[in-house]
């Protein structure tokens, strides 16, 4: 009986463990769908910038705007996914994703209502660069401790393990010695 306990609490503690590896992985793919959602908002961009009126633009807008809409739900959505390690990372760079949506809208207001070398004069510019470099590296942050949770998940779930099969192999190692000490009187 102790030993079935005992293999039921060591397997409950590899399966959390693999809970958390799981848990951590899915949050780094939204780090990265992200990053994704972000290079396509900066890629619409560059097709407005290539463009001599809004009317020429606007399927770049159209685009963009539905990138931005994803990028704003795919980030609150993943905030209940964060670890507790990740979480101050991910509040940094969730804010910093709220900064660059008003950015992208007022860059689109200006696209709109302005003319098309001004457009890319607001957004072309070193300032927005650095802004969405610092944007990306607090992104990559949260997804380097999502990785660090997650190896040690992974650690902590294989060693689990080897418990769970060294007290199986005492186990039966002990109902074989019985056994043959049962056939033995």
């Amino acid at each position: 009986v102790l030993t079935a306990g005992a293999l039921y609490l060591f397997s409950e503690r590899s399966a959390a463990a693999d809970r958390v590896v799981i848990e951590s992985k899915v949050a780094q793919v939204q780090i990265e769908r992200m990053n994704r959602l972000i290079l396509a908002i900066v890629m619409d961009s560059r097709g407005m910038y290539a463009q001599s009126t809004y009317a020429a633009a606007e399927p770049f807008a159209k685009t963009m705007l539905k990138s931005m809409s994803e990028l704003e739900a795919v980030t609150a959505r993943t905030r209940a996914s964060m670890t507790p390690d990740a979480l101050p990372g991910y509040d940094l760079a969730a804010k910093k994703i709220g900064d660059y949506l008003v950015f992208r809208n007022e860059f689109l207001k200006v696209c709109r209502e302005s003319w098309m070398p001004a457009c890319k004069e607001f957004s072309d510019n070193d300032v927005n660069r650095k802004a969405r470099r610092d944007l990306n590296a607090a992104l990559d942050e949260v997804g380097a401790r999502l990785d660090a949770h997650a190896v040690a998940a992974e650690a902590t779930m294989a060693s689990w393990r080897a418990r769970m099969h060294a007290l199986m192999a005492f186990a039966i190692v002990g109902a074989l010695g019985g056994l043959a000490f049962v056939l033995w009187l």
